[in-house]
Parts: structure tokens; C-alpha cells; sequence
């Protein structure tokens, strides 16, 4: 179960400064690398250092496939690419790196994923 809560954002709409609610998600705190790689070996035959180098090398595979610019597919986890936005120009000519405005990772999460998202449980607080 998420918990929501609802909060008050100050809105500028039709030349007018309005109050407005809306939710959010009431966190939880933040599962830790450490504790999440503990989890996984409680759930496994690997021990925590096992689980750790395992991850390690998933992340150095993914980093050798975006300096190709290569996706990577995750199985069960879904995938991440490589994304760039830039400037427009009005040739091929005129095309270059410094065109380049942002470079970003884009995660796709699996089919389960989403399915699970689409399943999730909320309660809101007021």
C-alpha cells in the first residue's frame, strides 16, 4: 500500500495566484545498496559479497554498452538506452557535439513491472 497525502501548491492560472491540492507520495525512506544486496542473498544460495560483485559487473556491462551506445536489455527488469537531446539546425553541415543540450539514461521497466505499478494499492491522508 503507497500512502498519499495531500498538499497545497500555489498556481498562477488566468493571471491569478490560486491554491490548489494535489497528492503526492508520502516516502518510506530509500531501500540502501547494501541492504538491498542482504535481501537478495537472504532470498539466494549467493552471499552479500557474491550479489555485490554480480551487480557491480551488471553495471560495467551497461556502461560498456553506452559508451558504444548500445541498449541493454535486463530481462525481467526491463532495459535502459542511451538518450540525447539537442538543437536544431538548418543543415547536416551545420551538425556537431556541442549541439548536444542533455544526455540522459532512459530505463524502460519490463511488462511485470508496469503490471505491478498498475496493481498498486493506495490510501490517502488528509
Amino acid at each position: 500500500m503507497i500512502d498519499l497525502i495531500a498538499y497545497k501548491k500555489r498556481m498562477h492560472i488566468n493571471g491569478e495566484d490560486k491554491d490548489k491540492y494535489s497528492l503526492r507520495i508520502n516516502p518510506k525512506g530509500r531501500l540502501d545498496f547494501d541492504k538491498m544486496c542482504a535481501l537478495i542473498a537472504e532470498r539466494t544460495t549467493l552471499t552479500d559479497y557474491e550479489v555485490k560483485f554480480a551487480l557491480a559487473e551488471v553495471m560495467q556491462v551497461i556502461i560498456e554498452n553506452i559508451e558504444i551506445g548500445r541498449g541493454t536489455e535486463l530481462g525481467p527488469l526491463g532495459s535502459i538506452e542511451l538518450s540525447v537531446k539537442a538543437d536544431a539546425v538548418d543543415s547536416v553541415e551545420e551538425l556537431n557535439k556541442k549541439l548536444i543540450e542533455k544526455t540522459k539514461i532512459l530505463y524502460k521497466p519490463s511488462k511485470d513491472i508496469k503490471k505491478a505499478l498498475k496493481e498498486v494499492k493506495y490510501k490517502i491522508e488528509k
